[in-house]
């Protein structure tokens, strides 16, 4: 894969997984991931994407990212498609491991609680933004 070096911006706008309600046993887990990039083309700028991936075996998993690409010209796009392809599907990846750490199940002791003072707690304010 060569890379890109161009100045259009690929951002995220939607992340979707469903997970197995079981969680592996195994810490080390290797994920055989089926994955595709489908583009949305349409009148508006920029591009649709949607990125799908699903993992084959024991685990699956099925995760999809949808967002926009800024481009050039769709002349540009159609030169860089192959490798824009693969910067969304390894982008993806990272964000589905990055959520698959953050949803697998977590022992809680209720111990742990009873030892928290008001004084301890974090003040959270959440500001509407306009």
């Amino acid at each position: 894969m060569k890379i890109i070096n161009t100045n259009e911006g690929i951002s995220v706008t939607k992340v979707k997984m469903i997970r197995p309600e079981n969680n592996p046993k195994n810490c080390d887990l290797d994920l055989d991931v089926d994955w595709a990039v489908e583009y949305i083309e349409n009148d508006k700028k920029p591009l649709e994407y949607v990125c799908t991936l699903e993992t084959l075996g024991e685990f699956h998993l099925k995760f999809a990212v949808q967002g926009h690409v800024g481009l050039k010209s769709m002349e540009h796009f159609k030169k860089i498609q192959d490798d824009l392809s693969h910067l969304i599907m390894d982008k993806s990846m990272t964000i589905m491991v990055n959520m698959l750490n953050l949803t697998r199940d977590t022992p809680l002791s209720m111990e742990s609680f009873s030892n928290i003072s008001m004084e301890n707690k974090t003040q959270i304010t959440l500001h509407e933004f306009n």
